[in-house]
């Protein structure tokens, strides 16, 4: 149930369409909001990263990149607890792929 509420949450932000009205939105809808309290709750710390992963994702999407950027560290360190490495790499790439970079 838990992996399902987590494919629906991934869709959600997805095919989340950010725009004036969206752009301050905590949450992508209704899927997102119910894995993150349900993962929560039961303090499942690989599927709380996950949440974590797709709030950044929905932050890029918003222009909002330094909220972005301190989730996608929040889920690099989560990823150094035991059994949760791929966090890593999920977030690694995000952070590199698309966190636009300050010009020196």
């Amino acid at each position: 149930m838990i992996f399902c509420l987590m494919m629906l949450a991934e869709t959600e932000v997805i095919s989340f369409e950010p725009n004036s009205s969206n752009r301050d939105h905590e949450m992508s809808g209704q899927w997102w909001e119910r894995f993150d309290k349900l993962v929560r709750e039961m303090e499942l710390p690989g599927f709380i990263g996950n949440a974590l992963y797709l709030k950044s994702e929905l932050r890029l999407k918003q222009g909002r990149y330094e909220e972005a950027q301190q989730l996608i560290s929040e889920v690099l360190q989560l990823s150094k607890k035991p059994g949760l490495a791929y966090l890593h790499e999920k977030a690694f790439l995000l952070q590199e792929v698309r966190v636009p970079r300050e010009k020196s």
